[in-house]
């Protein structure tokens, strides 16, 4: 199962078909054989996406869209968070572990950036 959460801006509300653009994003994973997976899926404006690319990648300007990934993703056969660098020494419950491995990170969308892109391309 795929959770996505979710969140748009007000002003894009009535521009975004929800269901479509998450089944979209349900397809795009089982593409990719990933069958269960948590991702948060962001629709904001230019100034945010702004003030988000100079914050996190020091670029000065708007994009189509950041993706900032679970840096905490455990690997299969790791088991622990003992093995992450610099990770405490402590031992996860199994469903914290799965709950942990399935988020996959978070997308951050400009709607106007991704408009215009949608126009000058076709």
């Amino acid at each position: 199962m795929v959770e996505i959460d979710l969140q748009i801006d007000d002003e894009f509300a009535g521009n975004i078909d929800e269901e479509a653009l998450c089944a979209a994003v349900r397809e795009t994973l089982h593409q990719q054989g990933v069958e269960r997976a948590g991702v948060t899926l962001v629709i904001t404006d230019d100034a945010t996406v702004h003030e988000l690319n100079r914050t996190f990648r020091d670029v000065d300007g708007p994009t189509d869209i950041l993706s900032f990934p679970n840096q905490e993703r455990v690997g299969a056969n790791d088991g622990d968070a003992a093995s992450l660098p610099s990770a405490p020494q402590l031992i996860l419950p199994p469903e914290l572990l799965e709950a942990q491995n399935s988020y996959l990170g978070d997308l951050i969308i400009s709607f106007p950036y991704t408009q215009r892109q949608a126009i000058a391309l076709g």
